[in-house]
């Protein structure tokens, strides 16, 4: 009964999603992506976009987004949550989109990549099904797939049964012609010189139907890249059973220069063990929630550097193949960081 309440609900979303395609189509004629400017209807996003910009210079670049204040409403009850979004430029100027946080929030990551110079997307990479990571995708009012021409998306398959949400992307995809692939462990690419690993989820786990958050977010894509003697690590929502499996399977691997923080730096991850053999010289979390404060200590006590969106704002951080340099669009102004809540920070 459930399925069928299931498969229901596909296809009133796959109508709606039809829908918006044929208005789609209607107003941009051809289907072509638009003329290089960016629409009205986003321009009310402005005060709060990026104020960084594309530098094709040969060097490897990332750009973590941030909702800077902005509050929309969320389905999770969290009107300031984000989600998760990276840009990845390559050395060769391709573009990455890792994650596409909240639907409500896809019009300001519209903006900020038009803002940005992307206007087209070489790939796109979606570490797990839930909404915080993947709706800025299947959202069908807000999809960012209505601005930006494709080449690939890659994804681990994982269907989450009470939210139906990769069969949504999937649609999504298929509607504006999207080719996509399912990685799993042991899976590999390079673009551009930049060598990708995936070392979650196992075989036996990807494109698995589940239900529960912890396995959803346990099957995330945790990915190694290297560029030169440059290494970063991307974790997805993966919690600390899963850190400690893939400290004891990937010791070395996970031993990296940069660290995309696991769960946006809640207390289900980051466990001593897996902050000592990841050991980054920079750690960022992201999502635009509070860190908790023993996340924070877990890798400052190792040395690393730790930003996070939701004090840091906007985060850059690029490398040349060699160490890594980064900065981010808001001044702390304050020394101690003290845990959750509007006084996270307390000065010395």
């Amino acid at each position: 009964m459930r399925r069928k309440v299931a498969d229901m609900k596909r296809l009133l979303t796959l109508t709606a999603i039809l829908l918006l395609a044929v208005v789609l189509a209607v107003s941009c004629g051809t289907g072509k992506v638009p003329e290089r400017t960016i629409p009205e209807k986003l321009e009310a996003y402005e005060q709060y976009s990026t104020p960084y910009v594309v530098q094709n210079d040969g060097k490897l670049h990332f750009y973590f987004m941030a909702s800077m204040g902005l509050k929309v409403g969320d389905p999770s009850g969290d009107a300031q949550k984000w989600g998760d979004s990276c840009l990845i430029v390559f050395p060769n100027g391709q573009t990455m989109l890792v994650d596409a946080g909240m639907g409500n929030y896809a019009p300001l990551l519209a903006l900020n990549l038009m803002k940005m110079g992307v206007w087209e997307l070489d790939y796109i990479f979606i570490t797990h099904p839930h909404n915080d990571h993947a709706a800025g995708i299947y959202n069908g009012a807000n999809t960012i797939l209505q601005y930006f021409k494709v080449g690939k998306c890659y994804y681990n398959g994982t269907y989450n049964s009470s939210w139906g949400s990769i069969t949504q992307m999937e649609d999504m995809l298929d509607i504006f012609n999207v080719p996509r692939e399912i990685l799993k462990e042991g899976d590999s690419f390079e673009v551009s010189g930049v060598s990708f690993r995936i070392i979650n989820p196992p075989e036996g786990e990807a494109g698995k139907i589940m239900s529960l958050t912890p396995d959803v977010n346990n099957d995330s894509l945790v990915f190694r890249l290297d560029y030169g003697d440059f290494s970063a690590l991307f974790t997805g929502d993966i919690y600390a059973a899963k850190e400690w499996e893939l400290v004891a399977k990937y010791p070395e691997v996970l031993d990296v220069d940069f660290l995309k923080i696991p769960h946006h730096g809640h207390n289900t991850s980051s466990t001593r063990d897996f902050s000592a053999a990841v050991t980054p010289v920079l750690a960022v979390g992201t999502g635009h929630v509070a860190m908790d404060l023993n996340t924070y200590m877990s890798y400052t006590r190792t040395g690393s550097e730790v930003l996070m969106d939701y004090c840091d704002g906007y985060i850059h951080v690029w490398s040349d193949g060699t160490g890594l340099e980064y900065e981010h669009s808001k001044e702390r102004t304050v020394r101690l960081y003290i845990g959750y809540g509007p006084e996270a920070f307390a000065n010395l």
